[in-house]
């Protein structure tokens, strides 16, 4: 939180030293937020409460049904990484984090072996999964 908080105080200094209307730009905040989504940060980065321009952010992946666990450890999938942006940009394209055959590897069978793969391992090397987004400016 006092990361988001420290980061919008230094765009809106930035904008104000540059003379550029929040209206003139695009944000995007993106990274391992460490938090479900639905919590109260994540309601607050919607709601444009981390900046003095009210500049409400979308996240990317939340019009989606079923949004990508980015967090794959200890038997966890847990969705803990984001891609926000403002409402001036919208969502051309989102990246899937892993293939079906990834997925495949992670999931636990009543067959056993074999055994579901873990990561980080040999064929992974982090506990998180990367995603993207493209965007464009609306008109």
């Amino acid at each position: 939180r006092s990361q988001l908080r420290s980061a919008f105080r230094h765009l809106d200094r930035m904008q104000t030293e540059l003379q550029i209307s929040s209206d003139e730009t695009a944000t995007i905040v993106a990274g391992d937020f460490n938090d479900l989504a639905g919590s109260s940060l994540h309601q607050d980065l919607q709601k444009g409460l981390f900046d003095k321009t009210s500049r409400s952010m979308v996240d990317a992946y939340g019009h989606l049904s079923t949004a990508p666990a980015t967090f794959r450890a200890a038997g966890r999938a847990d969705r803990i990484d984001f891609i926000y942006h403002t409402k001036n940009l919208e969502t051309q394209s989102l990246r899937w984090p892993l293939s079906p055959e990834e997925e495949d590897r992670l999931k636990w069978s009543f067959r056993w072996p074999p055994w579901p793969a873990l990561i980080p391992g040999d064929w992974y090397p982090s506990d998180h999964v990367p995603i993207a987004a493209l965007f464009s400016f609306k008109a």
